[in-house]
């Protein structure tokens, strides 16, 4: 197919959701990682000392999950076939840190149901922008 395909409705809304869904990612790792009192006076109890325990490396993860999803939507926005790529590399950041935190087991007080469940759905989110923009690319709409 033609790498000119006028670009179908559905790829402006996924787009629209997906920067929205990342740009809250990227909110939520800077207000946490930056230590904002006020953001973390509204988290369940036992999530600042899981995150205080959690090592460097995973908290680099993070952000790659979050900074890349980022990217990968403003990729999609841009109608790039990179999109794809940088979906790929926020899903893994992502599997390999929720890896981590599973080993790691909740904190004293934490939701089990919060613990166990978000990471799924984030991973089941990336795991979506992926295809969607694979697929998007295989249809010629991604340049």
């Amino acid at each position: 197919m033609s790498a000119n395909r006028t670009a179908p409705w559905h790829l402006w809304v996924v787009t629209a959701l997906g920067l929205l869904w990342n740009a809250y990612g990227c909110y939520d790792y800077y207000m946490t990682v930056s230590g904002n009192e006020a953001y973390l006076a509204q988290m369940p109890p036992g999530f600042v000392a899981m995150m205080e325990a959690k090592p460097a490396w995973t908290l680099g993860l993070w952000a790659i999950g979050v900074w890349v999803s980022l990217a990968g939507s403003l990729l999609l926005f841009a109608r790039s076939r990179h999109a794809a790529t940088a979906f790929f590399i926020a899903l893994f950041a992502a599997v390999i840190s929720f890896a981590q935190q599973f080993l790691q087991g909740p904190p004293q007080g934490y939701p089990t149901v919060m613990f166990y469940i978000m990471p799924f759905i984030i991973t089941a989110v990336i795991a979506l922008q992926f295809w969607y923009s694979r697929r998007q690319s295989a249809n010629g709409v991604l340049r």
